[in-house]
């Protein structure tokens, strides 16, 4: 069986068994990111910059793309996040932001939406995709419309409300942006992807900026929560301040940046998973309405 078909076969395997925790490097795909991308573009500035970011739903890269990144490397443990990043700029390039809205937004004005993920507007994206991206998609597509996405593809999940998703990302919230964002892509839309988890990824330095995302997070509390481990949070942010020193601070060049933490719609009074006098905390507007989230940024001593 090639790459194609097993990415294919593992894909309605999980659908059909409403898998929702991932089959190896398969994990259900994220439709959005949850950051707030213009509060990390505030603080970390992306223009002309070497960018090392995960490939997640693609809003990182693209984030990067909008704000006049020189050149992005996109890093994923799951395979298939290669799939929505190379659908999403298909339709970006493809689609008015009208049709985009339709094609990608699960929910409008509170209703389900119909044309979401639909064979009739895929058709239309179909001329931007690669035959490999094509066929995927138009498998995957042919098989949820008669079975549903189950856990695959979460349409339901909150953190996909349409006001939400317009809320700090410009290039979903307003046509003009959108468009903006579709003649950058259209000039150039080029990215590396390397199918790795962060951990054992093997890459020459020389960024600006290293973006973990929330990723650092997610394995602090996956170890604290492993029952056949026996950690304080102090041993393990120890774990972890000392992956960052090792692992990532060497990819940056002196006065590069990482984002080392991105914290989720948190309390105000909350301490970060992780805390360092090497980082420092930014309070930013969540896409959650009232509510904070954090970036911790590295800083150089």
């Amino acid at each position: 069986m090639n790459e194609l078909s097993n990415d294919i076969d593992t894909s309605i395997y999980m659908i059909k068994n409403d898998i929702s925790y991932g089959v190896e490097n398969y994990s259900p795909l994220c439709l959005f990111s949850n950051e707030n991308g213009k509060a990390k573009e505030n603080i970390f500035n992306y223009n002309n910059k070497k960018i090392l970011c995960p490939t997640a739903s693609g809003d990182q890269y693209l984030i990067a793309k909008f704000y006049n990144a020189k050149e992005i490397i996109t890093y994923d443990i799951n395979k298939l996040s290669k799939y929505i990043i190379e659908l999403k700029i298909a339709a970006i390039k493809a689609l008015s932001y009208e049709e985009f809205l339709l094609f990608l937004f699960p929910r409008l004005l509170g209703k389900d939406n119909k044309y979401f993920l639909s064979e009739i507007i895929l058709k239309k994206v179909a001329p931007y995709l690669n035959k490999d991206n094509y066929t995927y998609w138009n498998e995957i597509i042919f098989f949820a419309s008669k079975n549903g996405y189950n856990k695959f593809i979460d349409k339901n999940n909150e953190c996909y409300n349409e006001d939400e998703i317009k809320r700090e990302c410009i290039f979903y919230s307003d046509y003009l942006f959108f468009n903006i964002l579709k003649q950058k892509l259209i000039i150039d839309s080029n990215y590396e992807f390397i199918n790795k988890d962060i951990r054992d990824l093997n890459i020459a330095g020389g960024f600006d900026i290293v973006d973990l995302s929330n990723i650092m997070t997610s394995l602090i509390i996956q170890t604290f929560f492993n029952e056949s481990l026996d950690f304080t949070i102090d041993e393990l942010n120890k774990i972890y301040v000392d992956f960052i020193d090792k692992k990532i601070i060497p990819l940056i060049k002196y006065n590069g940046d990482i984002m080392v933490d991105y914290q989720i719609s948190v309390d105000n009074n909350i301490k970060p998973w992780f805390y360092s006098d090497k980082y420092r905390s930014y309070k930013v507007k969540s896409k959650k309405k009232n509510n904070t989230d954090i970036i911790l940024k590295y800083q150089r001593s």
